[in-house]
C-alpha cells in the first residue's frame, strides 16, 4: 500500500495564505455595524482583532490555523469557527458571539 504524505507549504507562502484569509474575513465583517476590525497581517501569525464598539469588553482575536491540509478560522482558544473558504460563515459566528444584547438580563414577565 502506498504511503501518502503531504508537503508542507513554505513558511512565506503559508503566512501569505493566512494573511489573505484574514483579509477576506475582515471584508466579510465590514458589513456588521458596532464591530471594529483590525487586521494584523504583517507579523508571523496573521490575525484579526474584533471588538464591539458599543460594549468594548466584548472582543476577540481570530486567527487562521492549519487543520490537516486545510486552513480554518479559529477562536483565540483554538476552537475551529469555519473553513477558510467560508469567511461569511466565520463572520456571522464572530458577529453573533460579540453581539451586545441585554435581553438575558431582563427578568421574564409573569402573567397574572
Amino acid at each position: 500500500m502506498a504511503r501518502m504524505t503531504t508537503t508542507p507549504e513554505p513558511p512565506s507562502r503559508d503566512r501569505a495564505a493566512r494573511a489573505a484569509c484574514v483579509q477576506r474575513l475582515a471584508t466579510a465583517l465590514s458589513g456588521y455595524h458596532d464591530l471594529e476590525v483590525t487586521a494584523r497581517v504583517d507579523g508571523p501569525a496573521p490575525c484579526l482583532a474584533v471588538r464591539n464598539t458599543a460594549v468594548p469588553c466584548l472582543s476577540e482575536t481570530v486567527s487562521v490555523s492549519r487543520m490537516g491540509n486545510d486552513l480554518a478560522y479559529v477562536w483565540s482558544w483554538g476552537e475551529r469557527i469555519a473553513d477558510s473558504s467560508h469567511p461569511d460563515t466565520a463572520a456571522l459566528a464572530v458577529a453573533y458571539v460579540l453581539a451586545a444584547s441585554d435581553a438575558h438580563l431582563r427578568p421574564a414577565r409573569r402573567s397574572a
